[in-house]
């Protein structure tokens, strides 16, 4: 299992923020099933990320989860975490020269050996980014999870022209590309079943 935050940028800045934060749950929560998505406006802008993990102890003990943040653009701001279901915000730390935030996400109690949960959270911008020519969107899976669901849903007056699935293995193979399509609603979704070590995201193109 690769440690938090091994496959981003910036990897050494994100290991001193985890220092300072528990961890020590991590290894024993299985990834079952992972949720996200992002929500784009009229403007192109991304407005909101919505997440839901659901995570089994395979001992007893882990009573957080532990993820990191980036500042998607300069002066776009580094997002913060609200607890939506069965989690609250913990502590924190951030970089703010590279643009992270480390983040304790905590459960409303400890988990017993075989228990899993449902927690859910959000993030916000406080600043919008200004788009530029295309977009992307997704998550680093830094150990195998079972299902991994990840929606871009787009304003009716602001459609990309072109949206692609792409999977990039962390062992340096060859990446996969699939192009897929919005459906009635201006969404398009990818699905991942049983990848990590990944990346695996949905880019895009605008409408000229």
């Amino acid at each position: 299992m690769l440690p938090i935050g091994a496959l981003k940028p910036r990897a050494d800045r994100v290991a001193a923020l985890l220092s300072a934060l528990d961890t020590s749950g991590d290894a024993h929560l299985i990834r079952i099933s992972q949720h996200d998505r992002y929500e784009y406006g009229a403007d192109r802008a991304q407005h909101r990320v919505w997440s839901r993990q659901i995570l089994r102890a395979d001992q007893h003990g882990p009573d957080r989860w532990v993820t990191v943040f980036y500042e998607d653009e300069p002066g776009a701001g580094i997002p913060r975490p609200h607890g939506l279901r069965n989690c609250r915000l913990g502590r924190t730390v951030t970089d703010s020269d590279a643009g992270v935030l480390a983040a304790e996400l905590l459960f409303d109690r400890p988990l017993r050996q075989g228990e899993s949960v449902i927690m859910e959270f959000e993030l916000r911008h406080r600043h919008r980014q200004v788009p530029g020519p295309g977009g992307s969107c997704g998550r680093t899976l830094r150990m195998p999870t079972r299902e991994y669901v990840l929606e871009a849903a787009f304003h009716p007056t602001a459609l990309p022209a072109l949206c692609e699935e792409f999977t990039e293995p962390a062992d340096g193979g060859p990446s996969a590309i699939r192009q897929i399509s919005l459906d009635s609603t201006g969404c398009c979704h990818a699905l991942a079943l049983n990848l990590g070590p990944a990346r695996f995201g949905i880019r895009w193109t605008w409408e000229a």
